[in-house]
């Protein structure tokens, strides 16, 4: 596999990741968030249908008064008809106090004079309170507030709402009364069961409980006088809220969720209706809607578990694809380097054979030609003669020493190599073929580098060859250039040109032994098989790339060498053939 895929299986891992964990944060973020708005829905609809409910019941109860007061002032008219028109033991008056009798609306039925009260009918054994004070004259019908006893006063009847028909006798006048606890018995089967209590300001600031929650109707003798924050506050209507308590006398303690309404009653009357509940009766629902909603979340959160599950069930599964992947790239590249081991091996027989089928004979015109310089005169023409050929054959035979040593595979004594020193030598060396091809090359490496692993003639072999080839494989004019770059724990040669460069899949054949691209008698096709020899050799890895000049890019990684007889193992995992 090439370096471009070796860096994309860690993008795509990285993106598949991200991609995983965002996925899960957003759908966990997304259910927190639509658990969280259907709570706050719910509790909305849950309010206002509260409102909405208490808002129905006070307009009942508000209707219920004015139907109690419109009966009443018929009921007054009626009873004062009678008490003009009939005396006081007669049987018309009996039958009409026995009707008031059957009414629970009502409290009782007096004249009352400027000096005294005289009862005509009362409910209970209880006296009722009379001798208010008298309304203006002129009016034909008039109607009390909902008023308070005196002080000190012990009545069942505290309070209340009067009908007064003027002139019914010489200086008198005849009032009829519904009282407090009468008014409460009216408006009870609206309160039963609706987990409300009911309470009355009259048009003073006077604060009347009707009805309690837990006790039902209650008599309505703890009246109490409203300060002027808390009354002007009800006569806001205030539509459910919580009531802070920030004063000694609130009739309600805190807490308390509050709805009242202003109404105008018949007779100009204006009384607030207040309806208090604890704040337990409304967070009970809300309670219970929480449970509905954790059974939501629940549902939600068990949907979003199996969601991550399935998403980590994949990314596991990405891993090991990639595991498998990384192990089917080792074996691939453990199987082409076992077999260029084998085709190096066949070539090792090969020129170990030759070699030895050349050394004998070479061996033998050594020895005729030693025999044949002593038989020479030093100074003569011949000896200069045996000379040169007996150096050329020194050359040859030191030639077929390094085949041997090649096919041995023998490992060379570490040594500390200067890579800079040495590609300078080889450009030296190259330079007339460079002229020749009119060719741009060029040298480029840091100022300061370690020292290498290796052996000089190695090294110096290598840089040569992979030099040599590039110049040729270029055209008349073109660039070759040797870069070095200093890597951690690693020196790196880059030999790159701007020729035809190799195709992907031939790159792995080029250091096949006697592979060429070159035409017939230009090469052997051994130089880049002694060149990948000789860098497996002093433990250094070499890859082939496409070069950004548009040729062809060997790069050779050298172990750093740290101190006498220690080096730096260079990272080559991520290299590629």
């Amino acid at each position: 596999m090439g370096k471009t895929e070796d860096k994309r299986l860690p993008r795509l891992r990285h993106m598949v990741r991200s991609r995983t964990w965002a996925t899960i944060g957003g759908s966990g973020l997304a259910t927190l968030l639509l658990v969280v708005a259907v709570y706050f829905q719910q509790r909305a609809v849950l309010i206002e249908s509260h409102l909405l409910a208490q808002d129905r019941l006070l307009q009942e109860i508000e209707g219920t008064f004015r139907q109690t007061m419109g009966r009443q002032m018929r009921t007054g008219q009626v009873m004062a008809h009678v008490v003009r028109n009939s005396g006081e033991a007669s049987a018309q008056r009996q039958r009409a106090w026995s009707i008031l009798a059957t009414d629970s609306a009502f409290g009782h039925l007096a004249v009352v004079g400027k000096a005294k009260a005289r009862l005509l009918w009362g409910r209970g054994d209880h006296q009722p309170w009379l001798g208010r004070e008298f309304f203006p004259d002129g009016a034909i019908v008039q109607v009390s507030d909902l008023e308070a006893p005196p002080a000190g006063r012990d009545s069942s009847w505290d309070a209340g709402l009067s009908v007064r028909i003027p002139g019914v006798e010489a200086g008198a006048d005849l009032e009829l009364a519904a009282t407090g606890s009468s008014l409460a018995r009216t408006i009870e089967p609206f309160l039963v069961n609706r987990g409300v209590s009911f309470a009355l300001v009259n048009g003073e600031g006077t604060w009347f409980p009707m009805y309690d929650r837990d006790s039902g109707v209650r008599e309505p003798r703890r009246f109490r006088e409203l300060s002027d924050g808390v009354f002007s506050t009800l006569q806001g209507d205030p539509r459910g809220i919580l009531w802070r308590g920030q004063h000694p006398d609130d009739p309600v303690p805190p807490g308390t969720l509050v709805h009242a309404r202003t109404v105008g009653v018949w007779g100009g009357v204006k009384w607030i209706l207040v309806l208090h509940v604890p704040r337990r009766e409304i967070t009970a629902p809300l309670i219970a809607q929480f449970g509905r909603t954790g059974a939501l979340l629940s549902i939600l959160g068990a949907m979003w578990l199996a969601l991550t599950w399935m998403m980590v069930r994949r990314d596991f599964r990405l891993a090991r694809l990639e595991a498998d992947l990384e192990y089917l790239r080792e074996l691939r590249r453990k199987d082409e380097q076992l077999l260029q081991a084998e085709k190096l091996a066949t070539v090792g027989v090969l020129v170990s054979g030759l070699a030895h089928e050349i050394g004998t004979p070479l061996g033998v015109v050594a020895m005729r030609l030693q025999l044949m310089r002593r038989r020479t005169a030093e100074d003569g023409e011949d000896r200069k003669t045996l000379d040169v050929a007996l150096s050329q054959l020194d050359r040859v035979t030191g030639l077929i020493r390094q085949l041997l040593d090649f096919a041995r595979s023998k490992p060379a004594p570490e040594q500390a190599v200067d890579l800079a020193a040495t590609a300078r030598t080889v450009a030296d060396l190259v330079e007339p073929l460079a002229r020749k091809r009119m060719a741009k090359f060029s040298l480029d490496f840091p100022p300061a580098l370690e020292n290498v692993s290796g052996t000089p003639d190695g090294v110096q072999q290598i840089i040569l060859n992979l030099v040599m080839n590039a110049l040729q494989a270029i055209s008349d004019g073109g660039q070759v250039l040797v870069r070095i770059v200093s890597e951690e724990a690693s020196v790196v040669l880059v030999v790159e040109d701007d020729g035809p460069g190799i195709p992907e899949d031939r790159r792995a054949a080029i250091f096949d032994p006697f592979y060429t691209t070159k035409k017939q008698g230009d090469g052997s096709g051994l130089g880049l098989t002694v060149v990948l020899g000789l860098v497996r050799r002093m433990g250094a890895e070499m890859t082939v790339n496409q070069s950004d000049l548009g040729g062809a890019r060997f790069s050779i990684r050298f172990r750093v060498l740290l101190e006498q007889g220690t080096v730096e193992r260079p990272d080559v995992s991520a290299a590629g053939t």
